[in-house]
């Protein structure tokens, strides 16, 4: 690959400027996991298979992620949890239950339309016990709980990413960094709100996931 091939594949990646310089033992867990995934989707191979791919990831490393595989042309076999990276790339879903595997063409929302069709029909023929009432209301208080949580990772992503964000134009201050001290008092900072935000994506994903179930 020329030097402008290569640059231009990094940057999909969101590695620009002097980011494509950076050893890689100087990155982050997210940014590992990035370049892993760039060298996989420059290998040609024509199937992939990805386990969780979005895992540590922050969301704009995910949507570089999702823009990579909607543009690949082999095939793709993802296990994950994400439902927006399979509305995105997914064109059928296969889920595994007691029964084996069961497979639902069209995408992640397309699953769930047609799985919840499939619990209706069971339920209306399925006699209800005597306390289904108070499991229902146990797991509707559950549910309202996670969701609260889910909007304060989202606000607390937001957060960290601003701030992030306001660090890394710190850095581009002549006056720090020109002082070694203070530059790398900053770029520790850095490091740490990035550990932070992946553990609050995981979380998220996490939430996300159970929300949906």
């Amino acid at each position: 690959m020329t030097q402008t091939e290569i640059r231009n594949a990094l940057a999909v990646f969101l590695f620009k400027g002097d980011d494509v310089f950076k050893s890689v033992a100087a990155l982050s867990g997210g940014e590992r996991a990035r370049v892993l995934l760039l060298r996989l989707m420059l290998s040609r191979d024509n199937f992939l298979l990805l386990d969780e791919p979005t895992n540590h990831l922050d969301i704009d490393s995910c949507e570089a992620l999702e823009a990579a595989l909607q543009g690949y042309e082999g095939t793709l076999l993802i296990v994950s949890h994400d439902r927006y990276l399979m509305n995105k790339v997914a064109d059928r879903i296969y889920c595994l239950d007691q029964n084996g595997a069961q497979e639902y063409i069209g995408n992640y929302d397309d699953y769930i339309e047609k799985s919840h069709n499939e619990a209706i029909e069971i339920s209306e023929s399925t006699p209800v016990k005597p306390n289904e009432y108070k499991l229902q209301k146990e797991r509707d208080a559950a549910a309202r709980k996670e969701k609260s949580e889910l909007k304060r990772c989202e606000a607390q992503i937001d957060e960290t990413e601003t701030e992030i964000s306001e660090l890394q134009d710190a850095l581009l201050n002549p006056e720090v960094s020109s002082d070694y001290e203070a530059a790398m008092e900053i770029t520790q900072k850095i490091e740490t709100l990035k550990l932070k935000n992946d553990e609050l994506f995981q979380r998220w994903s996490t939430l996300a996931q159970k929300i949906e179930e």
